[in-house]
């Protein structure tokens, strides 16, 4: 498994890649050869990733700051499913208030800076997403109280605020809010515990499975397509990454910056040279 040293070289290398705005050097030239030279090296076979800073501080400033919710739980909300899905619109000059004002199916922040066309990743329309996010308001402060209780149950602990808000997409026990996936489900919880929980990827997650056993990402699979209704079959999916992020960095309260490591890696078709060593396999078998 990958050694404490080792960790902070990968974070430092492979979170690089995850924005933007790194092609770029401080004249605002793009470094091609640099960034050739670094895909190069650490056998990364995608792109750089498109998040701007703006945008991935969504993920970030509206988590941690917030106490009492001095911003709207329902803005916040919706910013945050919006970043997961990458359809989260950015202008800094505040122009998206007057873009949108005529088309009732887009949220604009108060600011006029970001805006959501209320779809998701695939760029289904999310049905009926302004009910639910008008009733995840009136629970969001409730929840992010459990959800930052210290508890040893921690499987029961995220059962219960999944199962919250999962059933407030029901009306007598019907589903209401579709094309909502469990992973947003997870990224909501994950800004109700105000980074308590990580964001669940399934890239993020093959990463983290290659770097405990020291094998390729492109070896690696997990389970997608999960009924958001089959709720233990993806808390326990939720809860198996959970525990290698505390095997990789000693706890599943990571940082923005292994997050985006990860994700970056899972993308990747070689892998990270670690130090061979067994100490993964004497954890999971010496009971």
């Amino acid at each position: 498994m990958i050694t404490p040293k080792e960790t902070i070289q990968f974070v430092e290398e492979y979170s690089y890649f995850y924005s933007s705005e790194n092609k770029y050097n401080e004249k605002g030239r793009e470094i091609k050869q640099y960034i050739d030279k670094k895909h190069k090296k650490l056998g990364k076979n995608v792109k750089l990733g498109t998040s701007v800073k703006d945008v991935e501080d969504i993920a970030t400033n509206s988590v941690f700051p917030i106490a009492g919710f001095d911003t709207p739980c329902q803005e916040i909300c919706w910013k945050h499913i919006a970043w997961k899905a990458g359809r989260l619109e950015f202008d800094a000059k505040g122009g998206l208030l007057k873009e949108y004002e005529k088309d009732s199916d887009y949220h604009v922040s108060s600011d006029g800076r970001y805006a959501w066309d209320g779809c998701n990743g695939y760029g289904n329309p999310i049905e009926l997403i302004n009910e639910y996010l008008n009733s995840i308001n009136s629970v969001c402060e409730r929840v992010s109280s459990d959800l930052l209780k210290d508890n040893n149950k921690v499987y029961e602990q995220l059962k219960k605020a999944y199962k919250e808000i999962l059933n407030l997409q029901k009306q007598n026990n019907e589903q209401t809010v579709k094309y909502f996936g469990p992973v947003y489900i997870l990224t909501l919880i994950y800004f109700l515990s105000k980074g308590k929980f990580p964001i669940y990827d399934k890239y993020a997650h093959k990463a983290a499975k290659a770097l405990f056993f020291n094998a390729n990402p492109k070896d690696v699979t997990v389970e997608t397509s999960l009924d958001k209704n089959d709720m233990d079959k993806v808390l326990t999916l939720y809860c198996e990454y959970c525990w290698l992020l505390t095997q990789l960095f000693t706890s599943y309260s990571i940082t923005r910056e292994q997050d985006q490591a990860l994700w970056v890696y899972g993308h990747s078709k070689e892998k990270f040279p670690v130090s061979d060593n067994m100490d993964n396999e004497k954890r999971m078998f010496d009971f």
